[in-house]
Order: structure tokens, then sequence, then C-alpha cells
């Protein structure tokens, strides 16, 4: 079992645990004047703090034009939010399928200059386009991953995640269309949020949930939009590029339960990782091999490994292996601001805002059997096969 303590020094510079039971994350929850999501941590003693902006982007009525000028339009955002927190703070950006997440970073006694960046972002979601930013934000570096952009074509054809987010042209009826987006609170359902907000920074939860309230006031119009798309159900979906297969990538997904746990144990199990898609939770197996027919024998040996799971639980020594190989990597991967704040970002867009202290807790509790019974529904569960070529043969010159 993992102490209180170590839990809490995910974060490097919270205060010790009080004696008794204790939360896994000093997380205040609560929502703007508008009814948006927000989602603090207090890191009294932390140098440095994080505001972030998350946006679901699967609305079903956003265009291929639209969807193609997303990556424009958040870059633009990004070059408003920056005027706010000035040259010595910084800006990352995460663009997937499935969301876009902003991340301004500061000096701790400056955590209000991170909220007011994203009030400067909801307040110029509809603005007529300048000219492009000098330079594109960093990428943001998260704990888990989602499915990708080749994994959404093929998951959800014809649908608004399967379209490409780069490329398109940001003229102002997309950054009006786009602004339209961002200005509803719920997602299609009315049942998920649209928009999180997290803030990491100094203080207690109660002090950073007001200076949000004080510092972002920009109006957010609580309407609602069309049906959610319907999520393809097919139990194997081959995607292949161009040119020889040499390696592939299997993602098996399933609904969400009431945590990953398993999952991620099962994932270190396999030589695979958790990835993270809208309804869904599954692992990704990476497959390489010399030609077409081996890579196919390699992706049913790799389907197969889970079968066997599914068949006989793991002993009792392999799970803990695995379980105190995930609990260190996952704990070290929260070891920043900008990290704790996407993955509890996500998880309200999710519409589970406690996933992430509930999956640690239940890491440390996971049995061998309740390893074999996820192995069970992944073995049932959809599968998508991307195959990729492999580089290009080189000639040596002659001598």
């Amino acid at each position: 079992m993992i102490p209180a303590a170590a839990l809490l020094a995910l974060l490097g510079s919270l205060p010790e645990a009080a004696p008794g039971p204790a939360p896994l994350l000093p997380v205040t929850r609560g929502t703007t004047k508008s009814g948006v999501a927000v989602v603090v941590v207090a890191a009294p003693d932390s140098p440095w703090a994080v505001a972030q902006l998350h946006l679901r982007l699967d609305a079903s009525e956003i265009t291929p034009k639209t969807r193609s000028a997303t990556s424009a339009w958040a870059a633009q955002l990004a070059e408003v939010g920056r005027a706010s927190i000035g040259p010595n703070g910084t800006i990352e950006q995460r663009l997937t399928p499935e969301s876009l997440v902003l991340s301004f970073g500061v000096e701790a006694a400056h955590v209000v200059d991170a909220i007011a960046a994203i009030d400067s972002v909801l307040r110029a979601r509809s603005n007529r386009p300048g000219s492009p930013p000098p330079r594109p934000p960093a990428p943001l570096s998260v704990v888990d991953d989602v499915v990708d952009a080749a994994t959404a074509r093929a998951l959800f054809p014809g649908e608004a995640l399967a379209l490409s987010t780069e490329g398109g042209v940001l003229d102002a009826t997309t950054a009006r269309s786009l602004g339209d987006v961002l200005n509803t609170k719920s997602d299609d359902t009315g049942t998920l949020p649209r928009l999180a907000i997290v803030v990491v920074g100094p203080g207690s939860g109660e002090a950073l949930l007001a200076q949000v309230n004080h510092f972002l006031t920009a109006p957010i119009r609580p309407t609602l939009v069309t049906a959610q798309p319907t999520r393809r159900k097919a139990s194997v979906t081959i995607s292949e590029q161009e040119g020889p297969s040499s390696s592939s990538s299997l993602t098996l997904l399933i609904p969400p339960r009431h945590d990953a746990a398993e999952l991620l144990v099962l994932a270190a199990l396999l030589g695979g990782h958790l990835v993270r898609s809208s309804g869904a939770v599954g692992i990704v197996v990476d497959v390489t091999a010399a030609d077409r027919r081996a890579l196919v024998e390699a992706e049913n040996d790799a389907v197969d490994q889970v079968r066997r799971v599914a068949a006989a639980p793991p002993p009792p020594e392999v799970v803990d292996a695995a379980r105190e190989q995930v609990l260190a990597a996952r704990l070290s991967s929260l070891n920043d601001p900008a990290r704790v704040a996407h993955a509890l970002g996500q998880a309200v867009l999710d519409g589970r805002p406690t996933r992430v202290e509930d999956e640690i807790a239940s890491l440390q509790a996971l049995t061998p059997t309740k390893v074999s019974l996820a192995a069970a529904a992944l073995a049932a569960a959809a599968v998508i096969i991307v195959r990729t070529p492999g580089p290009e043969p080189t000639s040596s010159a002659s001598p």
C-alpha cells in the first residue's frame, strides 16, 4: 500500500498529510458563476502555478471545413492568453480528436494572471482571426493518452471525431462556428460538461476557487446542440495505410468501468499502454514484424495473450509486481502541476470527476481475479487495428 504522504508528494511541494484518512489529492471542486465546472488543487509551497481550459470537440454539428481549422483557432486563442501571462509565462497545448487543452503556466505568485488568460480566451473565442501566431504553443505532456487520429477515423467513420483538425483556413465564419462550440456548457446530450477549468496553485482550495470566480467572468451561454454521435460497435476494424505493412497498433476498447486500474495493470502485463476515448477505455499494443504475414500472426498473438489472462488469473506475485510498477510510474507522471491539471480536467469532461483519485486507490486493492475479469471484457471488445508501412529500404552506394 502507498502511504497518504507519498501520494500527496506527487505534487512535490505539498504539506505532509495529517494523521488519519487523507485525500489522495487536495482537490476542491465547484463551478464558475455561469456554471462551468472548476477543479482546483492546492499546492501552497509550489513555485509554479497552472491554469488549464479543457474543451470537448465531438459536437456533431462541426463541419469538415470548421473542424480542419481547429488547430489554427487553438493557436490563435493561445496567443490571446499570452498577453495575460507575460514573457515569463509558458503556454502548452494538446489537441486530440476529442478535446483541446490550453495550459497557462506562471510563477505561483501570479496565478491570477493564468486565470485571467483563460478569461481572455473565453472572451476572444469568436474573434475575427488576426495574424498567425509567431510560434505555436509547446506540446502538453500528459498522463494517459487518447485514441490517435488514425484510430479515430477507423472507429468513428463519418463522425466528427474522424475529421482532421489540421490544414484548414481560419476565416471569420469558422472562428465564429468554433467559438459557438466553446460557448456551450454541456455536450450534445446535456449530461457531460463541454468545458472544464483546472487550476493548480498556492493557497487553499477555497481561496483558489474564489479567485477563479473573481477573475473569470466571461459569459458562457448554457445552450445545447444536437445529438451525440453513436459509437461504432464493429468487433474488428482494420485500417491500412499505403505501402507494405510492417507495424501495427492494436486498440482494444470497452465501455468505461468504475475505474481503469485493472486495465492499467493488464497493459503492463501485455507491454501496452492505457488509452481513453469518449465513452470508452482500453489498451493499445504496438506490434512490429518483418512482413505482412508475420504481422498478422503477431496481431493474433497479442489478442491471444488477452484471452489467456481472461481464462486464468495471473499469479499474485506477477500482478503485485505489475501493480507496483504502474503505481510508481503513475505517481511519477503526476509530479508536475500541468500533468495533474490535465488528468483532472479530462476526468471532468468524461463525466467522472474523481477518476484520478479513484484509480490510484483501486490500484492498491487490485486482485488477480479483477485483472482476469477485465481481460475477459477486453477479449470480447471492439478491436481497431491500424497497420502502417515500415521505413523505405536504403540502398548502399557503390564503392
